[in-house]
């Protein structure tokens, strides 16, 4: 993806703080990386989360912690449909995770959303969803 290339490297199930991340990009400023699968639609919309996320919303908080300490991070949302538009919180089912998602964009965290194309039975990311 042309917003993580550049990194020579990746570690993967990193350790931060009391946390296990995804994966941390390696180079002289390192960006961790966390990966949210999303699933849900309706009306052509992707929703995240579909069931409430204390980790997620853990993840989040330590995000922003993390840009505090002028640390690179990043929560890529990939909507695991072809079918989407665009991107929306599950603000209903989950609130707190939508106003921690706010609070770590306000702070820098970057968020990406993307969907996914299918092809027989391979995968591949598809076209950048507004979020």
């Amino acid at each position: 993806m042309p917003e993580f290339a550049g990194y020579p490297s990746m570690k993967q199930e990193v350790r931060v703080d009391t946390s296990r991340l995804d994966f941390m990009l390696e180079d002289e400023k390192p960006c961790y990386l966390e990966v949210k699968g999303c699933t849900l639609a309706i009306n052509s919309i992707a929703l995240y989360p579909d069931a409430p996320t204390l980790r997620g919303v853990e993840h989040l908080r330590l995000f922003a912690a993390l840009r505090k300490r002028r640390q690179r991070a990043a929560v890529f949302f990939l909507a695991m449909r072809p079918d989407v538009r665009s991107f929306k919180v599950n603000e209903e089912l989950d609130p707190e995770f939508a106003r921690e998602l706010g609070r770590a964009k306000s702070a820098g965290v970057e968020v990406y959303v993307y969907s996914s194309v299918f092809e027989g039975d391979t995968a591949r990311i598809g076209h950048r969803l507004s979020c």
